[in-house]
């Protein structure tokens, strides 16, 4: 029994060195190389498709980086690519050209930046472009923390260098440099999707679209561009009347703006609204408004 155990020991530990001699030698043995994938650098795979962030637009690094994060979030979930959703986001839109086909879409955020949407009439594909002078800043190094190596690259109609990126749910993004200025001027994400993959925005992406605009309304005046803060929160109310939180924050605004009567009177009307639909924090916090303003509740 004694030399079974002993003999059945001596095969254990010969088969353990020579299958792992690295180990045998004290030395941990080389990592495993992670399957290639098409998203390589800051945003993997997994990372690109995380929900949107609010932080993205209520509190960014850069200008430019957040609406990289934007397009970044389209091109991984290209049933948004969509007109209304998209004026969410961007606001009250230019509408061109609209037929049965499909349409022309565009909105000027700033000087600098500007974004526009091809969409076909059945929602199976559009293409989405975001275009910037190079005074915006947007570096092609940018775009490669995020995409990473490109897939291939050709010449466009102005004979520009352009970046294909091939994505695994069907989509192409399409970057735009020109000539010796690392600089970015454009950035497309074409849909080539079919059946059921457009079927549109889920309650919970509405919802969080709905909170991205208000926060970008609110990082808008503590800029100081205040016109451009409330043009966002007008079409959001316009899109969405019974969104309590837009209106509160509209009120906000015009409290700050040092309109008191017009904030007293939306405050009002949240109030009335809130006790009608049992919204019993937006209640509290117009009520909470109206007594610090003076007002009777």
């Amino acid at each position: 029994m004694k030399r079974a155990f002993e003999r059945c020991l001596s095969i254990f530990v010969g088969s353990f060195f020579a299958i792992s001699p690295a180990l045998a030698a004290g030395v941990a043995p080389p990592p495993v190389a992670p399957a290639s994938t098409p998203y390589q650098g800051a945003h993997s795979q997994t990372a690109a498709k995380m929900p949107l962030k609010v932080e993205w637009f209520s509190n960014p690094r850069v200008k430019s980086d957040h609406w990289l994060d934007f397009c970044a979030y389209l091109a991984n979930n290209p049933h948004l690519i969509r007109r209304d959703y998209l004026s969410c986001f961007l606001g009250k839109d230019n509408l061109q050209n609209w037929a049965n086909y499909g349409g022309h879409t565009s909105w000027q955020i700033d000087p600098d930046l500007a974004f526009e949407i091809d969409e076909a009439a059945s929602h199976r594909q559009a293409v989405f472009r975001m275009r910037m002078r190079p005074s915006y800043n947007l570096k092609r190094s940018d775009v490669l923390s995020v995409w990473g190596t490109p897939h291939s690259r050709h010449f466009n109609q102005q004979a520009e260098p352009q970046d294909l990126y091939h994505l695994q749910n069907g989509c192409t993004v399409a970057v735009t440099e020109p000539h010796n200025t690392f600089a970015v001027t454009e950035l497309e994400i074409h849909t080539s999707l079919h059946g059921n993959a457009f079927s549109g925005p889920s309650f919970a992406e509405w919802e969080m679209a709905k909170q991205v605009r208000i926060a970008r309304a609110r990082m808008l005046f503590r800029q100081g561009r205040v016109d451009q803060g409330m043009v966002l929160l007008d079409s959001h109310i316009a899109q969405f009347p019974d969104d309590l939180g837009a209106k509160l924050a509209k009120a906000h605004i015009m409290f700050k703006m040092h309109e008191v009567s017009q904030s007293a009177d939306l405050y009002k009307e949240i109030r009335n609204k809130a006790n009608m639909s049992g919204n019993y924090t937006a209640r509290a916090e117009a009520e909470t408004a109206l007594a610090s303003m003076g007002f009777p509740l």
